[in-house]
């Protein structure tokens, strides 16, 4: 399965199984004023060959609705009718808090868009690591 983060600028992506609940860093896909980098989407799902796409809903912290919501939404339904792969929408908050710890931690990222690109695909792993737990739980 494929995990994404969506961002205005990039959307991290993530690799996981879903049989041993374990994800990895797959990459970033460029955002820009025309739009998702749907070549780089393509790619990725032609490479992964994923069963099930996860992609992190943004929520506030007080229950209204986040900014991004809507465009979340639709790259989740382009997703879905492109790719004709069951599309599941988890809970991301904390996602990036979680992944911004991690690309400063990580002392190989130098510049600032290195610790983005780390950032924004760890926060797709925490994604698929929040879609594997909420599966656990009773």
């Amino acid at each position: 399965m494929l995990g994404f983060d969506y961002g205005t600028r990039c959307i991290g992506v993530a690799v996981g199984v879903e049989m041993l609940e374990s994800a990895n860093t797959a990459g970033v896909v460029p955002v820009s004023a025309k739009g998702v980098d749907e070549a780089k989407v393509r790619s990725l799902v032609e490479k992964w060959r994923p069963h099930k796409l996860i992609v992190g809903l943004p929520k506030t912290a007080d229950g209204t609705k986040h900014s991004l919501i809507r465009e979340v939404e639709a790259f989740g339904e382009w997703l879905q009718q492109t790719f004709r792969l069951p599309v599941v929408f988890v809970d991301e908050s904390y996602s990036t808090e979680a992944a911004k710890h991690h690309a400063l931690a990580d002392r190989k990222t130098t510049t600032q868009e290195q610790k983005r690109r780390l950032r924004n695909e760890v926060a797709a792993v925490v994604i698929l690591e929040s879609f594997f737990q909420t599966r656990r739980a009773p």
